[in-house]
């Protein structure tokens, strides 16, 4: 095999197994996202918050691998009470 030819098959391999990858990144992401001592920091950071916030929930979200590849991930989202103009919400926390 040429160098090239290795070179397309290694690529061919990675754009394969990549889907794998973000998979499990994901099962492994998650549980330690919904883990006690992370929802404890969370509830910390929105104690300490200047004004006071809302909760939305579980909402779902993105986090990018080190390659950076999407990770599909839900976590718990905060954002300023109160409605913007237009009825337009707060960016999120």
């Amino acid at each position: 095999m040429s160098p090239e030819d290795r070179e397309a098959l290694e690529h061919e391999r990675r754009q394969r197994t990549d889907p794998l990858g973000r998979l499990l990144v994901g099962s492994h992401l998650q549980p330690a996202l919904e883990a006690a001592a992370m929802q404890g920091e969370q509830e910390l950071l929105g104690s300490h918050w200047p004004t006071p916030l809302q909760s939305d929930g579980k909402v779902h979200g993105k986090m990018r691998t080190a390659q950076g590849h999407p990770v599909g991930v839900r976590v718990t989202a905060d954002r300023r009470q109160g409605q913007r103009r237009a009825g337009e919400r707060y960016a999120g926390v």
